[in-house]
């Protein structure tokens, strides 16, 4: 079950009351666990503009007997702030913010 949230970093609290629209499609097959996101830009705030630069960070998290968190960058176990570990993408270029365009990121994960 995919759901989606902010989270502050300032008091290291989670809301899961927005209702974002999105879509996620997940998968396991030989290489690993995979997932999908499609993430409509109308669901975002962002400036318009050439060549942006913004930063992305995914979290899993599997409930088993301990919660088990699984980001997609790495995070040192003592840091005090998980979002200066996000990771950027850049060469973003957006005309209007009535675009329709959509940002797909992904996320694969390998076990061995």
């Amino acid at each position: 079950m995919a759901t989606d949230g902010q989270f502050n970093e300032e008091t290291q609290t989670r809301d899961y009351t927005v209702d974002l629209n999105f879509d996620v499609s997940a998968s396991i097959d030989d290489q690993g666990w995979t997932a999908e996101f499609r993430i409509p830009l109308s669901t975002l705030r962002y400036e318009t503009g050439d060549n942006q630069a913004w930063t992305i960070m995914v979290f899993r998290n599997l409930p088993r007997d301990k919660t088990v968190t699984i980001a997609s960058a790495a995070i040192a176990r003592k840091a005090n702030c998980t979002l200066c570990f996000a990771q950027e993408i850049s060469g973003i270029s957006l005309a209007s913010a009535r675009d329709p365009v959509s940002l797909v990121p992904y996320v694969t994960f390998f076990t061995q």
